[in-house]
């Protein structure tokens, strides 16, 4: 019978009789856990901001996130520009994250296939006993020389082994993998039935290098599952091995799905003419010093029309008594140093919705702590996101203001 192990974000939890291969694999498998050896195989586990589920041989892991799993499923589809249904369904009261979003998923397949599987032209190449589609005259003559039967021939065949349903049924088996409820698994396997055994499942290195789908009014309303399957499929746990012990499960990184949202909805709602939001990568040339060493990668730059206009970061994590780290406020310094703007913005996910604005000395530069509160219902969190686009339209007027006090000050010739 396997042992679980039940752990909530940032609480401790002593466990006893775990070796230390065990650790490695959970350590491995969740980079954030901080497990403190307390003697006699008793160890302090501390789950930080991967959640989900983990499996490493006859040991069942169960990491759920502190805030609540609505407002996580919440946060998940938003980041993905998929449609939110604020009515309850049965997601709503599974108590673990990953029943949870099982139920979602097998939820939006069952609507998907409400008119029949999708099916689709797929090119195939095959070896026949008679000609179909196109001779591959270059293949025959490499592999059948002098010989006219088996045709190489590729051929396009309508068939339902197509990628939207590769995607569902992929990410379908590994949640029948990942829940220990027996319930949850037979909804999955009820909402998978119409699909024909025909269907390949994507195999594990595609997982991160997912086939690209153009939606069309032919597919469209396959959208949500297929993106919900993307999901499941990003976040599957990378396999670890340990001896003959190896991992798989499904573990969201909570840090990154917060990054994606903020990046996301601020995308929305500073959107216009000319503008754009980005995550910052050392393609855009960010460096903090002269010889350009030092490489900076701020999660969020906003431009317009062309030109730089705010750094953010996005941070989920909690705010000291103070209302900000210094460490985040010297890194938001750097960046705003090296971009050359006069706007730093550091958004948290925990604390006062009010922002706390920080004007540095001796520089033009002022730093905007705000925060988005994650403990409150979608339309609460949409209100804290639109008090942050308010202050990231703020800070992207200081430079305006510098540029019109420079050009007032210009002398005349």
């Amino acid at each position: 019978m396997p042992r679980v192990i039940e752990l909530r974000e940032y609480e401790p939890v002593i466990v006893d009789d775990l070796s230390v291969e065990q650790i490695q694999l959970l350590r491995a498998a969740l980079p954030s856990l901080q497990a403190d050896y307390g003697g006699s195989d008793r160890w302090t586990l501390r789950a930080g901001h991967h959640v989900g589920y983990l499996r490493a041989g006859d040991l069942q892991v169960h990491v759920e996130p502190k805030i609540s799993i609505w407002n996580l499923l919440y946060l998940l589809l938003d980041s993905a520009d998929l449609p939110w249904r604020a009515d309850p369904v049965e997601a709503a009261t599974q108590p673990r994250l990953v029943d949870a979003f099982a139920q979602l998923f097998a939820r939006a397949v069952r609507q998907a296939i409400r008119s029949g599987v999708l099916q689709g032209y797929r090119r195939r190449e095959a070896a026949l006993r008679v000609v179909r589609g196109q001779w591959l005259v270059n293949q025959q003559l490499r592999r059948h020389f002098h010989q006219l039967v088996p045709v190489e021939v590729a051929y396009s065949e309508y068939t339902e082994n197509i990628p939207e349903n590769q995607l569902i049924v992929t990410a379908s088996q590994l949640l029948r993998r990942t829940t220990s409820s027996l319930h949850v698994r037979r909804v999955v396997q009820q909402a998978l039935a119409p699909f024909a055994e025909q269907i390949e499942p994507l195999p594990r290195w595609q997982w991160s290098e997912q086939p690209t789908i153009d939606w069309t009014p032919l597919n469209r309303h396959y959208r949500m599952a297929v993106e919900l399957a993307r999901i499941v499929l990003t976040h599957a746990a990378t396999s670890h091995q340990a001896g003959s012990v190896s991992t798989s499960g499904l573990v969201i990184n909570i840090n990154d799905v917060f990054e994606q949202f903020v990046r996301q909805n601020l995308r929305r709602a500073l959107a216009g003419p000319g503008s754009g939001i980005t995550k910052c990568t050392p393609r855009d040339g960010l460096r903090l010093d002269a010889a350009r060493r030092v490489v900076l990668e701020p999660d969020i730059l906003w431009r317009s029309r062309g030109a730089l206009q705010l750094v953010a970061d996005a941070k989920y994590k909690r705010l000291t008594s103070a209302g900000h780290r210094h460490a985040d406020l010297y890194q938001m310094h750097a960046y705003c140093t090296a971009s050359k703007v006069r706007g730093g913005l550091l958004i948290y996910g925990e604390g006062e919705t009010a922002p706390r604005r920080h004007q540095i000395p001796g520089s033009d530069t002022t730093i905007s702590v705000s925060s988005v509160n994650l403990g409150v219902g979608p339309d609460d969190i949409q209100g804290s996101i639109a008090a942050v686009a308010a202050e990231a339209r703020y800070l992207a007027s200081l430079g305006d203001q510098r540029a019109a006090s420079l050009l007032l000050a210009k002398p005349e010739h």
